[in-house]
């Protein structure tokens, strides 16, 4: 599997003298790998996350999402328009955790919402934006949305 710093050489963000810097100061202080390459080197967090997003893929693989059980109970956990603007699609219960499908290109608004908004511990699957979008369409139908649209009633996305 590809480290971070691996990654973000192969995605034209920083060159590998870069990253051999950026593991210096993390040997040196501590610091997470990403933090340092955006106060080191000016990466944006955008920059950061999809690298992390694509890592994660890597890591887990990726779903169809037609072919995974879902449970209607978890479905309500969020309304249409938070579905839509983060791109999740709540599976159901597996162990102690909620399992919710989204695309690598979501996962980090993903995460970031069920942190703030979901009082129990989540995990992830990735499926394509074509899963998701037609699990959307089934389970959280809003006429007229798809999930590359950027808009949400009338919310940025």
């Amino acid at each position: 599997m590809l480290r971070l710093g691996e990654l973000l050489v192969q995605l034209g963000h920083l060159t590998e003298e870069q990253v051999e810097e950026i593991l210096e100061a993390q040997r040196q202080g501590g610091r997470p790998f990403g933090y340092l390459a955006e106060k080191l080197f000016g990466l944006s967090v955008s920059e950061i996350e999809g690298a992390w997003a694509r890592q994660y893929e890597m890591m887990t693989g990726t779903v169809d999402l037609a072919k995974e059980r879902i449970d209607r109970e978890v479905g309500s956990l969020l309304s249409r328009r938070q579905a839509w603007q983060f791109g999740i699609i709540p599976l159901r219960r597996h162990g102690s955790e909620l399992l919710m499908g989204t695309t690598v290109e979501h996962l980090p608004r993903a995460v970031r919402f069920v942190t703030w908004h979901i009082d129990e511990p989540v995990s992830f699957v990735i499926a394509t934006p074509a899963s998701v979008e037609a699990m959307l369409k089934v389970h959280y139908s809003l006429p007229g949305m798809n999930l590359g649209s950027g808009r949400v009633m009338g919310l940025a996305g």
